[in-house]
């Protein structure tokens, strides 16, 4: 009990006026408070502005340098890539523009009782060339990546390693001096880059193809970002300020170091003094007091905590592009 009392008033003095904090589960987490400045000065503003665009333009420049070095290794194998990646990247866009082109071929067809077989048969074919197209391109892309992440690893490694070797024993042991950079983590980067660029290029096709409808337009376009902004905007909202949790609960942290103790590395000691029956006993005594406070990973916890409203309007809002097609059927009943 008096542990308990104790950390009791742990949590109530880790309630400070510079963050605050969480119970998930058997977690604790501290989140910052926010400072909320009484006196705003223009001057204040201009300064913290400029930082965080100093910052941007830092990031940006070595985001840029790193792409030349890779660049450098193989630049045409380099071209091909990204090639590969903006191909992939339209393949959507391709897909839906011959898709609706065969069913609005199909559905004038029906609606007329004259098919126009030359248009679907134009339809088909080009439905069939996207599928070609795109097979295609995903299996040249399939083809070149193994060898590009081969030759970015290989000059990312012996750079590393040439660096390593240049560092003498005394530099060597300070532990700021230590490389821990490795090379497929470099080419993890250079992936997550390529992938990046190849998002916007899609997202940029697919709102131009959807504005360019006669049906819908901007304003259709403007309903369908809604729900990707939206969604955006709550999945960061959780995790934009730094946080710092460990565990709180007595039980749980009992229940760890039981299963510690159990392991096979203090098997000679349980042999020899003969507990294994006492530690068992403990053991489901401190899963029995534990319960079913959730003990996974609080960053899943802080996902499921909030209330449904979220979750309601997130999924109210990937509906307002079937809700615009419904408003616009009742509103125009005879418009194409």
């Amino acid at each position: 009990m008096k542990d308990r009392s104790n950390a009791a008033e742990d949590a109530d003095r880790l309630d400070d006026y510079s963050y605050t904090t969480i119970q998930l589960g058997v977690w604790r987490m501290l989140l910052p408070v926010e400072r909320t400045s009484t006196q705003w000065s223009p001057l204040s503003w201009f300064d913290l502005s400029r930082l965080e665009k100093w910052d941007g333009l830092s990031s940006t420049l070595l985001i840029w340098r790193f792409a030349r070095e890779v660049y450098s290794i193989d630049p045409w194998l380099n071209l091909m890539f990204f090639a590969l990646n903006l191909a992939t990247a339209v393949e959507g866009t391709l897909m839906l523009y011959a898709s609706s082109r065969l069913l609005r071929t199909v559905e004038t067809g029906l609606v007329t009782g004259r098919p126009d077989i030359r248009a679907i048969c134009h339809a088909v074919i080009l439905r069939v060339f996207c599928t070609v197209l795109t097979s295609t391109t995903r299996w040249a892309r399939a083809w070149v990546t193994p060898i590009l992440r081969a030759q970015v690893i290989s000059h990312f490694d012996d750079y590393i390693f040439q660096e390593t070797l240049r560092l003498d024993i005394s530099t060597s042991k300070d532990k700021n001096n230590k490389i821990e950079v490795h090379a497929t983590s470099l080419w993890n980067d250079f992936q997550f880059l390529s992938t990046f660029f190849q998002w916007g290029f899609q997202l940029a096709g697919q709102i131009i193809f959807t504005v360019q409808q006669p049906s819908g337009g901007i304003t259709l376009t403007l309903l369908a970002l809604v729900s990707p902004i939206f969604s955006t905007r709550l999945h960061q909202a959780s995790w934009k300020r730094p946080f710092l949790y460990y565990a709180s609960n007595l039980d749980y942290i009992r229940l760890r170091a039981l299963k510690s103790i159990g392991s096979e590395k203090y098997r000679e000691e349980i042999t020899s003094v003969n507990i294994g029956s006492w530690i068992l006993d403990e053991y489901r005594r401190a899963r029995h007091a534990l319960g079913t406070i959730p003990d996974y990973s609080p960053h899943f916890q802080m996902a499921t905590s909030t209330n449904p409203i979220s979750g309601i309007l997130q999924q109210l809002s990937g509906d307002l592009p079937t809700f615009y097609w419904a408003g616009s059927v009742i509103l125009e009943p005879e418009a194409p």
